[in-house]
């Protein structure tokens, strides 16, 4: 039986890169960017390295709002 690290090598003259799943790129990050993986990709879902880390560019980007843009009812 093949381990994991051998199924997401490509065969020789193959020009596709190879895809790992979400819990492959999470469990093999470490700190600060285990985080930011687990929060923006799925876990059982299959990512190249380029699409994981668009993905990571592209939740990092995201804007943070205050409380949610909700309107805060302070007349009472």
């Amino acid at each position: 039986m093949a381990n994991e690290s051998e199924k997401a090598v490509p065969a020789e003259g193959s020009t596709k890169a190879p895809t790992f799943s979400g819990n492959q790129l999470i469990h093999a990050a470490k700190g600060i960017t285990r985080d930011i993986l687990t929060a923006a990709l799925v876990p059982d879902q299959q990512y190249t390295e380029a699409e994981a880390k668009n993905i990571t560019k592209k939740f990092l980007k995201k804007e943070v709002s205050h409380n949610g843009r909700r309107e805060l009812d302070n007349s009472k």
